[in-house]
């Protein structure tokens, strides 16, 4: 086993089945790690607790609690926790272990595409607002909502999914905080009332949120002009940032521009009450959006939408069912096919008597007149009343 206080490719960590694939990433309180399940051979991400921080108390009881809730919160758009346990060797390393994630956070998507057009946001929009919404019911407030966090996860059907992560810093509202009176979170998607003295609370993660939308769109945040953190704290309590319409490269349906607008609303009794209020504007957003324009989308051409708004997709005509829907629907082809015959037959008759009329007026012999048919001649063609009617594209 690796003598190095972090652990390393290829290592067992002390007590479990989980062997070190490679390290993900590091940050002030912990490492991320791939790991691979040597019982079963699937893979997960380990989160770690630096070990100088496992003295504190606060830092420690925070990292469990994120454990906890995080394992309490099962919701398709939150990261899923599966254990939190203590290494069994003298290091006593504390960890917890989580669903693998295949894709990119969406800071790394703007990196590398830039801009986001409206459906594709909007979709991502609905998932982190579901999350949020699930979270809000559990009394938890994330309180670091940012672009890093939400994860755009690749599904194994190749579909897409976005999952809020890190609530490393939330804060319970059922529970006595630990961090009365100091702001945590990233000043750069904060809302006025966390840096003001009145802590965060719900709608602080639905102003985070709106930011996040703004940037996807517009590819900045409307803060980026600052300088330093006292600018940016003066920005995010006093200027009123300019529409989204007015600054995204891309066209904004207005509603989702009024929305926006809504969320970053300084005061937080102006904006939406619930993230669920907001799901639902979004999802009557990305109808209008999927009924005007059908095209492929940054992420597919399947149309990015949450899975709990996936509209119905077009079934495709099964020929080996088509005799079996065909006897279903004998009384409606029966009807139908009447209602040919007896139109062909009005049609001739009509035409007959009229040949006839005309036959008199020049003074010619009286025509010869046969028998009417009683069926539809061969070359004739009855209603198709039996055949599928054509899928219509979803809404």
């Amino acid at each position: 086993m690796a003598t190095d206080p972090e652990l390393a490719p290829g290592e067992i960590v002390a007590g479990s089945d989980f062997k070190v694939v490679r390290v993900l990433g590091s940050g002030g309180m912990g490492t991320v790690y791939e790991v691979e399940d040597v019982s079963v051979g699937r893979r997960f991400v380990l989160k770690t607790l630096h070990m100088k921080l496992i003295d504190r108390p606060e830092i420690l009881g925070r990292f469990q609690r994120e454990a906890r809730v995080l394992a309490q919160l099962t919701h398709p758009n939150i990261v899923e926790v599966i254990t939190f346990k203590w290494t069994a060797d003298a290091r006593r390393r504390c960890y917890y272990v989580m669903e693998k994630l295949d894709g990119r956070s969406l800071r790394q998507l703007l990196r590398e595409h830039g801009p986001l057009d409206a459906r594709t946001a909007t979709g991502m929009a609905i998932d982190l607002f579901d999350a949020i919404d699930h979270a809000h019911d559990n009394d938890v407030i994330h309180r670091d909502i940012k672009p890093e966090n939400l994860f755009i996860h690749r599904n194994r059907d190749g579909g897409w999914i976005a999952k809020l992560l890190d609530f490393g810093v939330m804060k319970l509202l059922q529970a006595d905080s630990d961090t009365a009176g100091r702001f945590l979170g990233t000043l750069k998607y904060a809302a006025p009332e966390q840096f003001e003295g009145w802590g965060a609370v719900k709608a602080s993660d639905l102003y985070a949120a709106g930011l996040v939308i703004y940037e996807m769109i517009a590819g900045v945040s409307p803060f980026d002009d600052t300088t330093n953190d006292s600018e940016l704290t003066l920005a995010q309590a006093r200027r009123v940032p300019p529409l989204l319409s007015e600054v995204a490269p891309t066209p904004v349906p207005p509603a989702l521009d009024a929305l926006v607008a809504e969320l970053i609303e300084k005061k937080a009794d102006n904006r939406p009450q619930t993230a669920l209020e907001v799901a639902n504007r979004l999802r009557e957003i990305q109808r209008t959006l999927l009924a005007e324009d059908s095209s492929d989308t940054l992420l597919g051409s399947n149309p990015p939408v949450a899975r709990s708004a996936r509209p119905r997709r077009a079934r495709p005509l099964n020929f080996k069912q088509l005799p079996r829907r065909l006897a279903r629907r004998a009384p409606e082809l029966t009807f139908a096919l009447l209602v040919a015959v007896g139109a062909f037959i009005s049609f001739t008759m009509l035409r007959r008597s009229r040949t006839s009329s005309d036959a008199v007026l020049v003074a010619s012999p009286p025509p010869v007149v046969s028998a009417l048919p009683l069926a539809p001649s061969a070359s004739s063609k009855p209603l198709d009343a039996g055949a599928p009617a054509r899928n219509k594209a979803p809404r």
